[in-house]
């Protein structure tokens, strides 16, 4: 399956890419509506994401805490993704992120992930 990881800033983007479906992978609201449907279970918890960002925790332990999170529900969310699905959030490209580790594991189970 080939798909996609970016941020709600880079949808002029999507066309050049051959972006089929807007997926929201976040817990914040987007309120323009750029996204087509949810897969909010690849979403931080509230609670960690103000952990990371207040510099409670480090990049590691974000990502640890972040798969014990997510892991119980992996399959379930990877089981709703479809090819040409572009995974989005809210974090600026280049910043560390969820998607980003979404994105690394997805490859490792055999996904061509392209970042933008």
């Amino acid at each position: 399956m080939k798909l996609f990881v970016s941020n709600y800033a880079s949808q002029h983007k999507f066309e050049r890419f051959g972006v089929l479906r807007r997926v929201r992978i976040s817990r914040g609201k987007d309120r323009l509506g750029r996204f087509d449907t949810s897969v909010i279970e690849l979403a931080p918890s509230r609670r960690l994401l103000e952990r990371y960002r207040s510099a409670n925790i480090d990049e590691n332990e974000y990502a640890h805490k972040y798969w014990e999170e997510v892991d119980p529900v992996w399959r379930f969310a990877v089981s709703r993704l479809r090819d040409g699905d572009c995974l989005l959030c809210f974090c600026p490209v280049g910043s560390p992120c969820h998607r980003l580790l979404v994105a690394e594991r997805l490859r490792k189970e055999g996904h061509q992930v392209v970042e933008f």
